[in-house]
């Protein structure tokens, strides 16, 4: 069984009203809303500990010391930093607004 497609929320919706389906729609976009606000926060967090990191290396230590210490591949690193670096600047985005860590 596909958990997508046949899970038990799109049995279920064969059987409830279009306003019921709008308020469950509502209500799952809102708890992944929170979930991803939950998770962009610690992205941040890994983010600004990076950064502290680099700073305490000399020039030329900081990828030798990402790849043995930190599971997670420079270019994401780098991701994450720049989301420390910019939060300022998302703090003015409009709720709602769908950001991914790429953007």
């Amino acid at each position: 069984m596909n958990p997508i497609i046949e899970s038990p929320a799109t049995q279920e919706a064969d059987t409830v009203s279009l306003s019921e389906l709008a308020y469950h729609i509502e209500s799952e976009i809102a708890a992944a809303d929170q979930a991803t606000s939950a998770g962009i926060e610690h992205y941040r967090r890994a983010g600004s500990y990076l950064r502290a990191a680099k700073k305490k290396m000399e020039h030329g230590y900081w990828l030798t010391w990402l790849e043995k210490h930190v599971k997670c591949q420079r270019n994401q690193a780098a991701k994450y930093m720049r989301l420390a670096r910019e939060w300022d600047k998302l703090a003015n985005v409009s709720p709602g607004i769908h950001l991914t860590i790429n953007e």
